[in-house]
C-alpha cells in the first residue's frame, strides 16, 4: 500500500494488518479470494496418496534473505524432508518443485526425491489447480498463497512450520485446530510426520472431517469469506478511487 492508493486483499485481517501499517498510505479494501480458490468437486481416480507441494524459493545470487531463511537453510531442510520423512515412509508420494528456476545446477533436494523409489517429482511445471485433485492429502509449507490454495480444496492438507519461521498466535491456534500441523522445531518432526502419512487414508479422512468446523472458521477469518463477489467488490472500490 506504500506504493498504491487501493489495495486489494483477501479477507479483513489482511486489510487490518495493513492498515495499521505507518507505510500504508492508500486505501485497503477486502474482496476475498479468486474465484478459482473455491473447491471443485471431483471423481477422478487418485493416481498417487500423497502430493507435496514445496513452497522452497531460493533467492539465487541476491544477497539477501527470502521468508527469514538462507537458501542454504531452506536447501538443507527441503532435502532432510526428502531424506528423513517422505522417502523412507514408503508412501506413493507426487513431489511438485516450486516452479521457479534460481540457480544452474540441480536443485539437491529434488534430486534426493528423484532417488527415492516412492516418489514422482514432476518435470512438467502444471498449475497446482490442474494436479490437486489427483492426490488424497497435500502437504505444503511456509506463509505463501498456496497454503490458502490448498486449504480451500476440502482435501486433507498437512502443514510444515519450518525452521526460523513462525506465525502470529492467533493464526497458529487457528491452523493447528482446523488442519493438521506438524513443526519442525519439536525434536521427533520426522517421526510425528512421518508415523501420520503411513496412517491408512480412511483415518485421516476421518480426522480431517472432524477438524470441519474449525477449519471452515479459520478459512472465513483468514482466505476467504465465501461470498464469491470478488469482482464485486474490487469494481466498486476502483470506481469509488477513479471519482473521488
Amino acid at each position: 500500500s506504500i506504493l498504491a492508493d487501493l489495495h486489494l486483499c483477501f479477507n479483513d485481517h489482511h486489510a487490518q494488518i495493513t492498515r495499521e501499517s505507518p507505510l500504508t498510505g492508500g486505501r485497503c479494501v477486502k474482496i476475498g479470494a479468486p474465484a478459482f480458490y473455491r473447491s471443485q468437486s471431483s471423481a477422478r481416480q487418485k493416481s498417487h496418496k500423497i502430493l507435496y507441494v514445496s513452497s522452497g524459493l531460493y533467492m539465487g545470487a541476491q544477497d539477501k534473505l527470502h521468508r527469514a531463511a538462507s537458501d542454504h537453510a531452506t536447501c538443507e531442510f527441503e532435502t532432510a524432508l526428502v531424506e528423513e520423512c517422505l522417502a523412507p515412509s514408503g508412501e506413493k508420494i507426487l513431489y511438485k518443485p516450486y516452479p521457479a528456476l534460481r540457480y544452474l545446477d540441480p536443485d539437491p533436494a529434488v534430486e534426493a526425491a528423484r532417488r527415492s523409489g516412492n516418489i514422482e517429482v514432476m518435470d512438467d511445471p502444471k498449475d497446482l489447480r490442474y494436479i490437486v485433485n489427483y492426490c488424497s492429502v497435500l502437504i505444503t509449507s511456509r506463509s505463501g498463497s498456496t497454503v490458502g490454495y490448498c486449504l480451500c480444496q476440502d482435501i486433507p492438507l498437512v502443514y510444515l512450520q519450518v525452521p526460523g519461521r513462525s506465525l502470529r498466535e492467533n493464526v497458529e491456534a487457528a491452523m493447528r485446530t482446523g488442519l493438521f500441523f506438524f513443526d519442525a522445531r519439536d525434536s521427533n518432526f520426522y517421526s510425528l510426520l512421518m508415523n501420520f502419512l503411513r496412517l491408512p487414508l480412511h483415518r485421516i479422512l476421518e480426522q480431517w472431517n472432524e477438524k470441519s468446523d474449525a477449519r471452515a472458521v479459520l478459512i472465513e477469518n483468514y482466505i476467504d469469506d465465501g461470498a464469491a463477489i470478488g469482482g464485486e467488490r474490487a469494481a466498486q472500490a476502483i470506481d469509488q478511487l477513479i471519482r473521488r
